[in-house]
């Protein structure tokens, strides 16, 4: 069970307005329900087209306006429908969550390897990245039995445009990565 939050940075480092996209590690099926609580604004989630299928993740994401996404080998219609959206949101100045990795790690704290086209919208729209971590968030839902649980979220420095914008999608990935490990 969650026992306790903490949460560092989030006022420090995610913008009051105008468009940016966080880009947050993925070690459990708690992270966007932590996420969307703790955000200070409304924030756009791009989320697995599959978590739909549960009612109450389909009522909350809803609700919440996620964006759904799939890979291009199952949908490549649906994928494209996702990044337009994410393409206007951010056009209107929205805030958007992107999970880079894809699916939850099933490795702990141990990060993926990040989708160098999760990075493709912030390059587009010239707006900030947020890098966003979680530390031991797996163990909520993941651990056997119901010891509590210290959860552990940090925002990060936001990225300018300015600092990326000569770089390739792949290592913009790399320097998001690089800066989450430190």
């Amino acid at each position: 069970t969650l026992h306790r939050l903490r949460v560092q940075g989030v006022e420090a480092h995610v913008p009051d307005e105008g468009a940016a996209v966080l880009l947050c590690t993925h070690v459990s099926f708690m992270d966007a329900l932590i996420l969307a609580a703790v955000v200070p604004r409304p924030v756009r989630f791009v989320m697995y087209y599959r978590i739909f299928n549960i009612p109450f993740m389909r009522w909350i994401f809803t609700t919440a306006k996620a964006i759904p996404i799939a890979s291009p080998k199952e949908d490549a219609a649906l994928m494209q429908r996702a990044f337009d959206t994410v393409d206007a949101a951010l056009a209107n100045g929205e805030l958007v969550l992107i999970f880079p990795e894809g699916t939850r790690s099933k490795q702990g704290n141990v990060m993926g390897e990040f989708h160098p086209g999760s990075f493709r919208a912030a390059q587009k729209a010239r707006c900030p990245i947020v890098p966003v971590c979680f530390i031991d968030s797996f163990k909520v839902l993941d651990q056997k039995g119901s010891k509590p649980v210290s959860v552990q979220m940090h925002y990060l420095k936001p990225i300018p445009y300015e600092e990326y914008r000569d770089l390739k999608t792949v290592d913009v990935a790399e320097l998001v990565k690089s800066r989450i490990q430190e």
